[in-house]
């Protein structure tokens, strides 16, 4: 199959019928599409069986996380290509074949192609146009937060945001797919951070109009999302980062650990502390990851130093 279009779902049917309806708008004809639903018990599997008939559906009994669910639909069905779509996004007519076009005409081992996201409201403010990288090693989503009438140029981006983009299957197949124990937020982060390691270059194309609702699936539970951003984040850097990373970035990141554990210390947040106090809790695992990936392989030790302030603002 050349191409198949992944949604991962969980408590989203109110949200689902947009994504549904843009993809099957979009797709090529005979082109799967795949719904894993994430133990919602919010009636997105009757939905999709009653007015989705054609797409197939993956109930799962658990909630194991946005990788997770990539990665069972990956495996069962077989594809070139995928499509990821949030199931609070849609793409605008056209989307597609700009991305499809786009991984067919930027080279060699292009791992992704990134759309430009914009919110739903009518200022249709820039949600991201791919990702880069800041000064203290984290993501950064590009163009976040502009003007809708504002124009942008395509290229090479830091990463892929996991709201949309279209993947090449042999760049998930060289990572071993996503990294399940993230649950989710940061999964992408840390998927084009190891795949830049080994080569793969990803770029963003703002032909490809997608609109998202921002964090649909998590709205209500800001404190939650946090400290999987945090958690996670910190996760990414401790499997990803090159000694030269931390060697020119050791200034910005206990700049940033500092001013985040005051403000978790002071009773800002306590999902400040519980992110580090379980990302410390799951080192040996993240070690013992960045270790298999890196034994007996050819990695690019300057990947993140190229592209370190890219987009960032100061």
């Amino acid at each position: 199959m050349a191409l198949a279009a992944i949604v991962v779902a969980h408590r989203s049917a109110a949200d689902l019928p947009g994504a549904l309806d843009s993809l099957l708008a979009e797709m090529p004809a005979g082109a799967p599409v795949v719904v894993v639903d994430q133990a919602s018990g919010d009636g997105t599997v009757e939905l999709v069986r009653s007015k989705y008939a054609g797409v197939l559906l993956l109930a799962e009994s658990t909630n194991s996380g946005f990788g997770a669910g990539v990665n069972r639909a990956v495996e069962a069905c077989p594809a070139a290509r995928y499509l990821l779509l949030n199931p609070d996004a849609w793409l605008e007519e056209g989307a597609l074949a700009a991305l499809a076009g786009a991984l067919d005409g930027c080279g060699d081992r292009v791992g992704a192609v990134a759309p430009l996201v914009r919110r739903p409201e009518p200022d249709g403010r820039v949600d991201s146009l791919g990702i880069g990288l800041s000064r203290s090693l984290g993501p950064v989503s590009l163009h976040s937060g502009e003007p809708g009438r504002s124009s942008f140029a395509g290229g090479e981006v830091f990463g892929f945001h996991g709201a949309a983009a279209l993947l090449d299957a042999r760049m998930l197949r060289d990572m071993g797919g996503f990294d399940e124990s993230f649950f989710c937020y940061q999964e992408e982060f840390d998927l084009s951070w190891r795949a830049r390691r080994f080569g793969w270059r990803f770029f963003a194309e703002p032909a490809a109009l997608v609109r998202h609702r921002v964090a649909g699936s998590s709205a209500g539970r800001q404190e939650w999302r946090e400290y999987q951003l945090e958690r996670n984040r910190l996760w990414a850097v401790t499997k990803n980062a090159t000694g030269r990373d931390l060697a020119r970035s050791w200034r910005e990141l206990v700049r940033s650990e500092v001013n985040a554990l005051r403000y978790g210390l002071a009773g800002g947040a306590s999902w400040v502390l519980a992110a580090r106090r379980d990302a410390l809790a799951g080192l040996g695992r993240v070690l013992s990851e960045r270790r298999r990936f890196e034994r007996g392989k050819a990695l690019s030790r300057d990947e993140a130093l190229r592209w370190r302030g890219v987009g960032e603002t100061v």
